[in-house]
């Protein structure tokens, strides 16, 4: 009897032992999991934030554009624009003025940071002595 009892002890440590073999396994791969699906998802945001931040810098450089337009308009209203700057920051472009004189011109201008495009659509209603601004569309 002694054997019987012996042997019955053996199994219920090796049962034990596998049932801790097989949840330290399981709790390892649950463990993985959630460290991959965290990298993952940090990784979906760096590539948002940089999606971002290229579309911030393209409307910033029509932006500039749209500036040094109205500003050459200002010193002369018969600048005609149809122009690529190059700015510090990358390029932009001024398409050409409508109207002549110191009334109702209108312009586009436009940018593209790594493929993120951005246009603005200006329509200026008098040049001087104070200029107004009739429309600025953001595209």
């Amino acid at each position: 009897m002694e054997v019987h009892t012996l042997d019955k002890k053996l199994n219920n440590k090796q049962k034990r032992g596998f049932v801790t073999l097989v949840s330290v396994i399981i709790i390892s791969v649950v463990g993985l999991l959630v460290v991959y699906s965290s990298l993952s998802i940090n990784i979906e945001n760096i590539v948002a934030i940089s999606s971002i931040e290229k579309g911030k810098q393209s409307k910033a450089l029509a932006e500039s554009c749209a500036e040094i337009a109205l500003n050459e308009l200002k010193i002369s209203d018969t600048y005609i624009g149809n122009e690529t700057r190059n700015l510090s920051f990358g390029d932009c472009v001024i398409g050409t003025i409508s109207g002549s004189g110191n009334t109702n011109r209108s312009f586009q201008v436009s940018s593209d940071k790594e493929g993120y495009y951005f246009r603005i659509d200006i329509t200026i209603q008098t040049i001087n002595p104070d200029m107004v601004i009739q429309s600025w569309n953001e595209v």
